[in-house]
């Protein structure tokens, strides 16, 4: 049994659902034809078949009418914009992600003294912490040393337990920026 959806998960259904909607009616053209009573929307459909999908009455505005013909051009201008869109986030995701490990794989003293300089850090450290405000670069070092049980940031590169508690602590911090319960 699965729980009830997500606002994103019903998004990306509706989105497939669009593009397969889209798909199905690749070759269709929609035409609109007016008369004294209105306008109809006609689907001319890729197998040569032409029919009336809609009635439009005399007191719908232009722009309604304009909406409503354009549904099909719209779904189809959309949805591959939506894809590209996707694909870019995943690119600058992967990007930001090895820029990150990229980072975690430099001299530990270093990245440690990269984040006590880093105010996203210092609010981590407080919650982490849980022993009030960290409001510069000198308390963050003050709290990260007392976190991690050394007494400087050096011994991160000979302390193989101390290194290893702060690998841990540096993940978990990637981890609560990302939005992540930890």
């Amino acid at each position: 049994m699965t729980g009830p959806l997500s606002d994103r998960d019903r998004e990306k259904a509706r989105l497939v659902r669009h593009r397969d909607i889209a798909m199905r009616c690749e070759g269709d053209a929609w035409l609109m034809e007016a008369d004294s009573g209105g306008v109809t929307l006609i689907t001319q459909r890729s197998s040569g078949e032409s029919v009336a999908i809609a009635r439009i009455t005399l007191d719908a505005l232009p722009d309604e009418i304009e909406l409503l013909s354009a549904a099909l051009d719209t779904v189809r201008f959309y949805g591959p914009l939506v894809l590209r869109a996707a694909d870019t986030v995943l690119r600058l995701q992967g990007i930001e992600r090895q820029k990150a490990d990229d980072q975690r794989r430099r001299d530990p003293a270093q990245r440690a003294a990269i984040l006590c300089g880093d105010v996203r850090f210092h609010r981590f450290l407080e919650m982490r912490s849980g022993l009030g405000p960290v409001p510069d670069k000198a308390a963050a070092d003050t709290r990260l040393k007392s976190l991690l049980a050394i007494s400087s940031k050096t011994e991160l590169r000979d302390d193989a337990d101390a290194l290893a508690r702060f690998r841990k602590l540096d993940s978990d911090y990637e981890l609560w920026w990302r939005g992540a319960r930890i």
